[in-house]
């Protein structure tokens, strides 16, 4: 075992248990079922309606700025008081656009798979600077 994505494979393909998993990971899930599973069995979030309309209005504003409001972005926006699916990638040298594609992606097969088992996650990515500045 060389990597974390080593320990992940054995993990996952393998069934190899690891003492600390559940002390750094928690649940961690193995499948795109697991996934919504671990999502249905999370605490809901009490959100104020009127700070979520106007978070919607800034995302809409701010995507059309930037030339990037499409029919499916506004429809996903839409959606985001019923969940996310989040994932992200710090600005860097290495990784590189194989990786952020792969993670994008990844959320965005997780999101079209919630659809299907109806609890809709809307996918979100973001691109951020370092740690210290998020």
């Amino acid at each position: 075992m060389g990597t974390i994505g080593d320990l992940y494979e054995a993990y996952v393909r393998e069934d190899r248990k690891f003492p600390d998993k559940d002390y750094f990971y928690g649940n961690l899930p193995k499948t795109f079922t697991d996934v919504i599973k671990a999502v249905q069995m999370m605490p809901k979030i009490k959100v104020d309606t009127n700070q979520l309309s106007k978070l919607k209005l800034i995302l809409k504003d701010y995507h059309k700025k930037l030339g990037l409001l499409t029919t499916k972005v506004e429809e996903n926006i839409d959606l985001i008081h019923q969940g996310v699916i989040l994932g992200g990638q710090q600005t860097t040298i290495f990784g590189g656009s194989g990786i952020i594609g792969n993670k994008i992606a990844a959320i965005i097969a997780i999101s079209d798979y919630s659809k299907e088992k109806n609890q809709f996650l809307v996918p979100i990515f973001l691109i951020n600077t370092h740690d210290s500045i998020q």
